[in-house]
């Protein structure tokens, strides 16, 4: 699966840069897992309730960022404070990787 978002960040981040689109959703949500990752170590909980509560990047994205670097509880903690409809099973999902 890394190989394939690898791939396709290089094909669609070049043309969105070179056109003024905005970045690829891949490119966002790696960064708010960045943003997520350092509020999480700086035990800044209100941003990371901010940055779980922001409906663009995609959650999920943010989420499955965070596990792929092996970051669960980042992952755990920004999953416990995302809206309500998608926070269990956003949950189940960080606790099965």
């Amino acid at each position: 699966m890394r190989p394939l978002i690898s791939i396709l960040a290089l094909l669609v981040l070049p043309g969105a840069a070179m056109s003024g689109e905005k970045a690829s959703p891949v490119a966002s949500a790696s960064d708010q897992a960045r943003k997520v990752l350092r509020a999480y170590r700086a035990k800044r909980n209100g941003v990371l309730g901010e940055l779980a509560g922001a409906d663009a990047p995609d959650p999920w994205m943010v989420a499955h960022h965070l596990c792929r670097q092996g970051k669960f509880d980042a992952a755990s903690a920004f999953g416990a404070l995302v809206r309500v409809p998608i926070r269990d099973s956003l949950v189940r999902y960080i606790g099965n990787r």
